[in-house]
């Protein structure tokens, strides 16, 4: 009797351990793919907006207390100017957000 609970137990960790190794490569394998060519298609229009303000908050030249529009006619909160700013507080580079917040 014990050998049966064994094996039923040695054949759930088994499975257990392959579903979290095929969760944990999903994971890789999306992360890749939503940073491949990162560089190459993110600037446009209001995310362009948003850089330049966070390059602002990061150089001390701007402190916004509204943030980015939603519709067009309603503000945000700054708190997503002030997140995308982090990575420009330790590198020059345009592209660190965009990594950050992926």
């Amino acid at each position: 009797m014990r050998g049966h609970y064994q094996k039923l137990w040695i054949t759930r960790l088994k499975s257990e351990i392959f579903l979290h190794l095929f969760f944990l490569i999903l994971i890789f394998i999306t992360f890749y793919l939503r940073i491949y060519h990162a560089p190459l298609g993110w600037l446009f229009h209001d995310s362009a907006r948003d850089i330049l303000m966070a390059q602002a908050i990061a150089t001390g030249k701007l402190y916004p207390s509204v943030g980015p529009s939603a519709g067009g006619i309603f503000p945000l909160g700054p708190f997503y100017y002030y997140l995308l700013s982090l990575p420009l507080f330790f590198t020059t580079q345009i592209i660190a957000p965009y990594y950050f917040i992926a």
